[in-house]
């Protein structure tokens, strides 16, 4: 970069010359130019000449006069250092220079047509066999990869990519399937449970699953000094017992008919015990699945097809995550005016009526959560029904330009929903006059993300101000938000789940911890956790699912949380792009993506 540099101070001093005109310099000017010593000047001249930017003629003798020409503009070289930043994977940073330094239109247009076949499918035939790469963009980092912490979707799609569990579950049958355990037995009732492991089951790095992996994955996620988010889902597991290298068994506090639904999600994805306490295992961590990360940090995630994959290794072998900060994926990344990039092979919306088109709802809810665990305003009911009253959910979707979203009702989205919520300003005025309310500042709490958050609740700030409650909005790292004592100081928190396969487990989760649980107050609390404690007893799922409703029923009863919408997703590809399925993370599983051809 010193050398581009050095390029750079020359030529806003002396490119009025142009592109292939010799001119005359002095190396009194040369010195002031490039800022260094009159020693340094033939050195770094020689570089650039090397370099074949410019072309120099050194004047012989003293006070003759040297001879510069540039053999490249400014732009262009600009132009193939963020080509070469590009093939590097640096493309955030490829794509600033030419923002912010290019103004030759036909140099950005060149790039830009790089930039484009730069990402989606890309084979290299150069190799005996040709090896196909997925390339997709991201608009941040993807750094922290423990399972015991990962709470955003995500991160847990490449949890799920990379790593595995005893059990996968099975959302159609609605039950937990074989993974690297093939057998599990019932003990006591459900107080205890054996699992068996398949033989020869590789890790990343090499070495074989065993049962010791099992028994150090569950105590390092129960262990308080882990700090993980998901220790409050394994209270009741007490002991891992290993029976023998392919045998486990799990001894409960009490009976857990969901207990093997549990070893289905991702936060007990199995870790290697001689690799999970190294320093960059976060960020490159190493499990069974069928992707090993090989390359993670601030511009690009590197996947690599796990080739002695126990289940069948990926039709893919290889997949790039470039990450480019979203404000530079707007308007054709700022590069040229009025003109879109397609980051093939997948779109947002379509704009080739070839492509297939894949829609659904998300599996999750967005919510506003009140804080009743503490004295406060939002204690007084009438408060709290007046909020509800003041946001017009199926307003709020048509506002933020979100017509794939759905007024949510619940946990859950029910198929052909057809209640109707009642609205009404004047009457939540009317119920704000009434209430205890008499103006103090509510802080509401978000996660800082991209600027949905943001947008959100900017929408319901200005929606309450309309019927005289003030909205103080505090948008914060998920790191801090995710501390039970920090949620606490909020008075409202606006956030949303989304549900792994197993909806009912992610609900469980979902009530037992959270920005939910942290919120509630104690009488509602205590209320939840004897019906959970009823639902995991009880085998039968209609009544499982009976006791759920009932807890719903209960929270919306209180508005302890006001449910807002179902959030859509939808995704279009390139018609040669087969087994591209969306998943409840909103991701593609990339072992199951194949080319036509």
């Amino acid at each position: 970069m010193r050398d581009l540099e050095h390029f750079l101070r020359l030529y806003s001093r002396l490119g009025e010359a142009g592109v292939g005109e010799p001119f005359p310099v002095s190396r009194e000017q040369l010195v002031d130019i490039l800022g260094c010593t009159l020693r340094h000047v033939p050195l770094i001249l020689r570089k650039l000449s090397e370099r074949r930017w410019i072309d120099w003629v050194p004047g012989r003798g003293r006070g003759h006069l040297s001879s510069l020409t540039f053999r490249i503009s400014r732009d262009q070289l600009i132009g193939l250092e963020a080509t070469e930043l590009l093939a590097q994977g640096r493309v955030a940073e490829a794509i600033q220079w030419m923002r912010d330094e290019v103004r030759d239109e036909s140099v950005s247009a060149r790039f830009l047509q790089l930039l484009q076949k730069h990402f989606g499918l890309v084979t290299d035939r150069t190799k005996p066999i040709a090896a196909d790469t997925l390339r997709v963009p991201f608009y941040r980092p993807l750094l922290h990869l423990d399972p015991a912490s990962v709470y955003r979707r995500s991160e847990a799609h490449l949890v799920r990519q990379t790593m595995e569990t005893l059990l996968r579950f099975d959302p159609i049958a609605q039950r937990p399937l074989p993974h690297l355990a093939h057998h599990w037995e019932m003990k006591l009732d459900g107080a205890a449970w054996i699992f068996y492991l398949r033989r020869d089951v590789p890790f990343h790095h090499g070495r074989v699953m065993t049962a010791a992996d099992v028994k150090y994955t569950l105590d390092r996620l129960t262990n308080p000094k882990t700090g993980s988010g998901y220790r409050s889902l394994f209270l009741e597991l007490q002991e891992v017992i290993v029976l023998s290298d392919t045998a486990v068994q799990f001894e409960l506090r009490r009976p857990n008919a969901l207990f093997p639904r549990y070893l289905c999600l991702a936060c007990a994805s199995i870790l290697p015990l001689d690799q999970a306490d190294e320093p960059n295992f976060s960020r490159l961590p190493i499990g069974t699945g069928p992707w090993k990360i090989s390359r993670n940090d601030e511009s690009l995630v590197v996947l690599e097809a796990h080739r002695a994959y126990y289940f069948g290794r990926p039709h893919l072998d290889r997949v790039e995550i470039l990450i480019i900060p979203e404000a530079d994926q707007e308007n054709a990344l700022g590069i040229i005016p009025d003109e879109e990039v397609y980051y093939y092979p997948f779109q947002k919306t379509p704009h080739n009526p070839d492509w297939n088109q894949v829609t659904q709802t998300e599996s999750g809810v967005v919510f506003l959560a009140m804080n009743l665990w503490r004295e406060g305003p939002l204690v007084d009911p009438r408060l709290r029904q007046a909020i509800d009253l003041a946001l017009d959910r199926q307003q709020m979707i048509r506002d933020l330009g979100a017509p794939d979203r759905e007024e949510a009702f619940g946990f859950v989205r029910r198929e052909q929903e057809s209640r109707i919520r009642k609205t009404s300003l004047a009457q939540a005025a009317a119920l704000v006059a009434e209430s205890g309310y008499s103006g103090e500042e509510l802080r509401l709490f978000s996660y800082a993300s991209s600027d949905f958050n943001e947008r959100n609740t900017s929408w319901i700030r200005l929606q309450l101000s309309s019927i005289g409650i003030r909205i103080e909005n505090h948008s914060l790292p998920l790191s801090e938000l995710s501390c039970p004592e920090r949620q606490r100081e909020a008075d409202m928190i606006f956030a949303g789940y989304v549900y792994d396969e197993d909806v009912e487990l992610s609900l469980i989760e979902n009530l037992e911890s959270g920005y939910i649980r942290s919120l509630l107050e104690p009488a509602i609390a205590q209320f939840v956790d004897e019906r959970l404690r009823a639902a995991k007893q009880q085998p039968d799922q209609e009544r499982r699912h009976q006791i759920y409703q009932e807890i719903e029923d209960r929270l919306r009863a209180e508005r302890s949380l006001l449910f807002l919408y179902h959030e859509g997703q939808s995704t279009v590809f390139h018609p040669s792009l087969q087994g591209a399925n969306v998943n409840v993370r909103g991701w593609v599983d990339f072992k199951d993506i194949w080319i036509r051809r």
